[in-house]
This record gives structure tokens, sequence and C-alpha cells, in this order.
């Protein structure tokens, strides 16, 4: 028997939470809040800075292949973010996943001799 997917639907802000979105459609997207490395509010002045780090996974994950993408946000002084697809049928994601999958294990076998051959020289 098929299911059909529910719809999906912004949560309410609580009033005591005001949220002015960035974009308008990051009201539709699902945010977590990143208590794990920054577990205190975060000034904005830390959060551009790490923000430019932390954009950095999306050049991996097109790197590799990967359809995903990290957006994050400073909201109400947390660091907040959300992954989502880049691929426009989400049918298309487990193939697409296994296969950047697939990419990034070749690479971690291959990482000392990229290094060494590679990345180093550059340097």
């Amino acid at each position: 028997m098929v299911t059909a997917e529910p719809t999906p639907k912004p949560l309410p802000i609580p009033t005591d939470f005001p949220v002015t979105w960035e974009h308008p459609d990051d009201a539709n997207e699902f945010w977590q809040v990143e208590r794990m490395h920054w577990p205190d509010p975060i000034t904005p002045l830390d959060f551009e800075y790490m923000r430019d780090s932390h954009l950095q996974f999306n050049w991996s994950l097109i790197e590799f292949g990967v359809p995903l993408k990290y957006i994050p946000r400073h909201i109400n002084y947390r660091w907040y973010f959300t992954v989502v697809p880049t691929v426009a049928e989400l049918s298309e994601m487990p193939a697409r996943m296994q296969a950047g999958i697939q990419r990034l294990e070749a690479t971690i076998a291959q990482l000392t001799t990229l290094w060494n051959n590679e990345w180093l020289p550059e340097v």
C-alpha cells in the first residue's frame, strides 16, 4: 500500500522567539540549533567569520557529487543550520548520494598519496 507523503508546512513561530528570515524561503526549511560547537550565544562577528569557513562544506559536497547544500543562519544569537537537497527530483537522491559516497570513500583511501604527491607540493 502506498501512502501519501504529508505536505510540508512551516512550524509556528513562538511569540517569545521572534524570527526575521534572511530569505523568505527559509521559513519552509527544517532548522537545527548547533549546540555541540556553540553551546552559548555567539556574536554577529563570530557568526560571520565562522559562516565563511563552514560554507566550505558546500565545496566538498559539490566536489564529491553529494547532492546536498549546507546553509547556516544566525538567529537570535544562536547558530542554526539546515541541509537541503540540490536535486530537482528527490527520486534521484539515493543514486546520487551513493555515487557521492563512493567518490568520497575512494578519496579517503588515497589521502596519504594525494597529500604527498599532489597537495603538499602545491603548498
